[in-house]
């Protein structure tokens, strides 16, 4: 059976059948860094961690305690399927209300 909704994907160029995810390649924090900013910060395909006066924040496609950061880290190759974790989401969706936090 032909898929319904069919799509071109911008990252590896090959038509994909089914609704798209919506990812970003870091979260909007790291937008508005200065480029000095964006040098101290750590920034991979699946975590980011940025530090200022205020703190620091800690994102893994979503923004995490410091908790459950280190948890998300320590259980990276063997995940626990019962974990859950409180965070934010921290990007605007197009289309959508504003989806910031």
């Amino acid at each position: 059976m032909a898929a319904i909704f069919a799509f071109k994907c911008k990252a590896c160029r090959r038509v994909h059948e089914g609704s798209p995810s919506f990812s970003y390649p870091h979260p909007l924090p790291y937008m508005v860094l200065t480029d000095d900013q964006k040098r101290q910060a750590k920034l991979t395909s699946d975590l980011c961690t940025l530090s200022n006066g205020r703190g620091t924040h800690r994102f893994a496609l979503g923004s995490l305690s410091e908790q459950n950061f280190k948890r998300y880290l320590d259980t990276w190759d063997d995940p626990d399927e019962n974990d859950s974790y409180f965070g934010w989401f921290c990007n605007r969706l197009p289309y959508y209300p504003d989806t910031m936090n």
